[in-house]
């Protein structure tokens, strides 16, 4: 199983810069600049006395826990800080705010609606299959990113007992000074379930935050706040608990009634009545094909005319940019964009060569290529895979650095058969678990010991099926005993064939994860064949230049399900779109997956 990497320690004083941004429950938040991160959110949680040794270590536990939580609609954490009169929470940045505020600023358009309900629930979903309750589900921590994908924040409450009991001791202390503290419980109490209103001794579960996701839809649909003509908290309890619920007259007429019918059966004042996260998405899933996904293209490009973000956070994300920030530094986690070099699956350490003196000799593919079948490993394609690094060293006084830094968390708490048909797995998750080609070995390059001449010296790489070498290298492929259909002469003529017989056919995750490991530095051209315009491909780019280029072909496929829908996602548009950007065998791979799943001969 992957093991999440260690949490990351932050220093307070590398938070160059920071400007205060909202106060919530889970304590003060700041937008920051980070000298490596670039810009992060910071919640400060605790700023009294200094903890022991023994509190410290299991603040540091806790935040480990929270961390392995990867998943794409939920908020990553990046790290804390443990430092005497500053307790905090470092989480990534995502720009344009929660989604109350959008909703109460401009028209969201009711297919952006429906993917937004449905994200909510793909982020439920993967929360509730690793024993996580929110409990405290509502807009205001749902916070959406540059395309309008949603991320659920505000884990702490329901993740982190001992981060938790922090913050209401900051809360004591803060009423204590008279200083301000969190906002009203009235605004959680809209969300909390009847029978957590009707009793404090009632466990919260699974269908507590049910219960408040109906709410949550409830304010998607109106766009107003729920309760609002309520005088007090305690009315709001009391009409609650007799049956009581958001006013159905504030939704538009035209809004769909599946999704109204979904929010009224997830308010049921049973427990047991309500469904299940999952249940709900599988429900909706098929209204949203048929009826909403279309139309979300268009919707969003107005809507993105429309809404930049809060104007309060877009004025301070430019103040707390630093006009000297450097776009790279030796200590610093800079862009890792694959048109300047190949990367390996996950954050590597970074490579600091131009693109000419990253890419491998030309001869070196045209040998590879040339190679006889029989002098390859079983299933070992012909080619150099581009996300594996380079190792050409043309400086012989200049050491090769090996160091590794440890890939993006790939935690053991993932599910992969609760992953909705949203999102898919981490691919490098997938590859760590699963990996579809035995480890290989760096050897370090020796240009002062060999020549291009015919007297070179030979290297010779065993277990290994993804190696890029640089100039003035020779290497020696053995063959294997074990004998494959990939690793036999390509059938173009079978393969068209399969092509005509399952291009029609939809497209499966098993597809997508023989993509994922193929498709390497040629991603973007696939995106533009496979319709992403310039702006889907430049946002990937960007949002994702740290996490590798293996996140971001992941990434570029699930756009394309997205945009497309799973019942529009064929076999034949994928081969289409990756012909010439793949090797044969893979092509031959895709369509035999197909075969497979048809059960054909």
């Amino acid at each position: 199983m992957a093991t999440a990497e260690s949490l990351s320690l932050i220093k307070s004083a590398d938070l160059i810069r920071r400007e205060p941004l909202d106060y919530g429950g889970f304590g003060e938040v700041y937008l920051c600049y980070h000298k490596t991160l670039g810009k992060v959110v910071q919640k400060t949680v605790y700023t009294g006395p200094p903890r022991n040794r023994r509190q410290k270590q299991s603040l540091l536990d806790e935040g480990s826990l929270m961390s392995r939580l990867s998943h794409q609609r939920v908020v990553k954490l990046l790290g804390v800080i443990l430092e005497d009169g500053d307790y905090s929470l470092v989480m990534e940045l995502i720009p344009r705010g929660n989604l109350l505020t959008m909703l109460e600023t401009v028209p969201v358009p009711v297919s952006v609606k429906g993917r937004i309900i449905l994200e909510i629930l793909e982020g439920m979903i993967y929360l509730t299959g690793n024993q996580v309750i929110h409990k405290d589900l509502k807009p205001e921590n749902i916070l959406l990113d540059k395309n309008f994908h949603i991320k659920i924040a505000d884990l702490g409450l329901s993740t982190s007992p001992v981060w938790s009991k922090l913050t209401k001791e900051e809360s004591r202390r803060q009423s204590s000074l008279g200083r301000r503290t969190s906002a009203s419980a009235a605004g959680t109490l809209c969300y909390m379930a009847p029978e957590h209103l009707k009793s404090i001794k009632t466990r919260f579960s699974e269908k507590s935050d049910v219960y408040s996701f109906a709410i949550v839809v409830w304010v998607i649909l109106s766009g107003h706040k729920p309760y609002e003509n309520a005088s007090c908290e305690e009315q709001i309890c009391h009409c609650v608990c007799q049956g009581d619920r958001p006013d159905e007259d504030l939704i538009s007429s035209d809004t769909p009634q599946d999704l109204i019918q979904l929010m009224k059966t997830c308010w049921k004042e049973e427990p047991c009545h309500r469904p299940t996260f999952k249940d709900s998405f599988e429900s909706l899933l098929p209204f949203y094909e048929e009826k909403l996904a279309a139309n979300v293209k268009v919707d969003l490009e107005s809507l993105t005319r429309l809404y930049e973000g809060p104007e309060e956070m877009l004025e301070k994300l430019k103040s707390i940019t630093p006009e000297d920030a450097p776009l790279c530094s030796r200590d610093s986690p800079g862009p890792l964009s694959s048109d300047i070099g190949p990367v390996e699956a996950g954050i590597e350490d970074l490579s600091f060569r131009t693109a000419e003196e990253s890419l491998p000799d030309a001869s070196v593919y045209k040998m590879l290529a040339q190679l006889p079948a029989s002098s390859r490993t079983a299933g070992e394609p012909a080619s150099v895979k581009s996300w594996t690094k380079p190792s050409t060293n043309p400086n012989p006084d200049r050491a090769e650095d090996l160091h590794r830094r440890p890939a993006s968390s790939f935690d053991g708490l993932h599910r992969p058969e609760l992953t909705s048909h949203l999102s898919m797995p981490n691919s490098d998750y997938n590859w760590l678990q699963h990996p579809h080609h035995p480890p290989y070995t760096r050897i370090k390059s020796c240009p002062d010991t060999a020549s291009p001449d015919s007297g070179s010296r030979p290297v010779t790489i065993s277990n290994a099926s993804a190696i890029q070498i640089g100039n003035h290298n020779t290497i020696n492929v053995q063959g294997s005993d074990n004998s494959s259909s990939s690793t036999g002469p390509i059938n173009r003529t079978r393969n068209n064939e399969l092509l005509l017989k399952y291009e029609e056919h939809k497209v499966t995750e098993s597809h997508l994860e023989v993509v994922r490991q193929s498709v390497g530095r040629n991603w973007k051209q696939v995106a533009r064949k496979l319709g992403l315009t310039d702006i889907d491909v430049d946002t990937i780019e960007h949002d994702y230049e740290r996490d590798g280029l293996a996140e971001k072909v992941h990434q570029m496929l699930m756009c394309w399900r997205m945009k497309e829908g799973l019942l529009a996602i064929t076999v034949g548009k994928l081969c289409r779109a990756l012909e010439g950007y793949i090797e044969p065998f893979v092509f031959q791979q895709l369509l035999l997956k197909s075969q497979d799943a048809a059960g054909g001969p």
